[in-house]
């Protein structure tokens, strides 16, 4: 019987060094690791555009209201040419002035105050009268702003010098009448002897009438009035504004007509007025009866 092969023989052992040599050799395989993911590159900074923005306008302002107070000095001969100031507020640049209709040559312009030279008036006023005109101002016309229009009624008056008095009128003298002279004639002649002096003719006296008087005299009426500030009234918040006048009239006066210069009148015998705005006026009195009248008028300036 063969004699069995033992695997610790010598080529039982070299074939297990054989083996653990190839399996020491044999390649391992190697770890299989997944990629790494790449990283992301970080995104580029944001880029700030700078926008210049123009600056902010303000706002609109919405023009002020066109508003008249008065006319100083208010009243002015009836040529005009006489330089005034209108007070009031929301006055544009060019405005146009008139005077009862008639435009007035601007000299300075001011939000609250234009200064003007007074037109001569539409119509020629009578020695003694006065003319009373509404005041206008236009701001420039429709579309342009500020544009506006108001009227400061019966606020300037033009007045014209009274006339001077009429000269007494001359008395009248009858002319002297003359008689004419009578001449005695001597008696016929005779036998008598002649006087020693013929008879002298004598000349009848001369009668002249007297002279008339003149007839002129001055009117039973006489008009005059006084007037004074009135600090407080009621009514009238500005001070200086209310004026007390009171009539001085002398004769038989029965029925009186005020005029104060601002459109106001009254047929009281005293008054106290109350003026609107400070200003100068020419206030006026006329009394009279059922056969003749009288005029004054003085000048007033309250609240200045």
């Amino acid at each position: 019987m063969p004699k069995s092969s033992s695997t610790t023989g010598p080529r039982g052992i070299a074939g297990v060094l054989f083996t653990v040599i190839v399996l020491a050799c044999s390649p391992q395989t190697p770890e299989v690791r997944e990629p790494a993911a790449p990283t992301a590159d970080p995104p580029p900074p944001a880029t700030v555009t700078r926008v210049e923005r123009p600056p902010a306008s303000p706002p609109p302002t919405t023009p002020e209201p066109l508003a008249l107070r008065f006319v100083s000095p208010n009243i002015g001969p009836t040529t005009g040419g006489n330089d005034v100031t209108i007070d009031g507020r929301g006055f544009a640049d060019y405005p146009q002035v008139t005077f009862g209709g008639q435009h007035a040559w601007i000299r300075s312009v001011t939000p609250t105050e234009i200064r003007v030279t007074v037109p001569a008036p539409a119509r020629q006023v009578p020695a003694g009268d006065t003319l009373v005109v509404d005041v206008t101002i236009a701001n420039p016309p429709e579309g342009n702003e500020g544009s506006a229009s108001q009227t400061l009624a019966r606020s300037y008056s033009y007045v014209s010098a009274s006339p001077p008095p009429d000269p007494p009128a001359p008395a009248t003298v009858a002319p002297a009448t003359v008689a004419p002279a009578t001449v005695t004639e001597p008696p016929p002649a005779d036998n008598t002897p002649a006087s020693a002096d013929p008879p002298t003719a004598v000349a009848d006296a001369v009668q002249t009438p007297p002279a008339e008087p003149a007839t002129v005299g001055p009117s039973s009426l006489v008009a005059s009035f006084d007037f004074e500030m009135l600090q407080e009234a009621e009514g009238c918040p500005p001070p200086g504004t209310a004026v007390r006048f009171t009539d001085r009239s002398s004769g038989d006066v029965t029925e009186w007509w005020w005029d104060f210069g601002d459109g106001a009148t009254s047929k009281a015998r005293h008054n106290d007025h109350c003026y609107s705005a400070p200003g100068m006026r020419s206030v006026s009195l006329t009394v009279s009866n059922d056969d003749e009248s009288a005029s004054t008028s003085k000048i007033v300036t309250a609240g200045m």
